[in-house]
């Protein structure tokens, strides 16, 4: 495998989904969309945790950052935005390489 080579897809797919899975146990983290361009993802999403949404996103950006493939990331800004449906949110993007 070339140094510069992204991990699987599949497993990049797979742990950010179980990062967001494990941050909070109702589903409060919502990937929406993983996009892959060379060797940097893109990640969008929000979180939904109501007054707690930026701890909770602060929680998996940790996660985030500490698996195993991640090389130089990119921080989302931490903004919380209130929404007639579904209240207070955080939505985030972020974006990493690959080790």
């Amino acid at each position: 495998a070339r140094k510069d080579a992204l991990a699987p897809i599949a497993t990049v797919k797979a742990a950010l989904e179980s990062a967001a899975r494990e941050t909070q146990g109702s589903g409060s983290v919502v990937l929406s969309r993983i996009h892959v361009d060379g060797t940097t993802v893109a990640v969008r999403g929000d979180v939904r945790a109501g007054l707690s949404s930026m701890t909770v996103l602060a929680s998996f950006i940790e996660k985030v950052e500490s698996l195993p493939f991640i090389g130089t990331f990119t921080r989302p800004a931490f903004t919380r935005e209130t929404d007639p449906v579904l209240g207070a949110h955080s939505p985030f993007v972020f974006s990493f390489t690959s080790k």
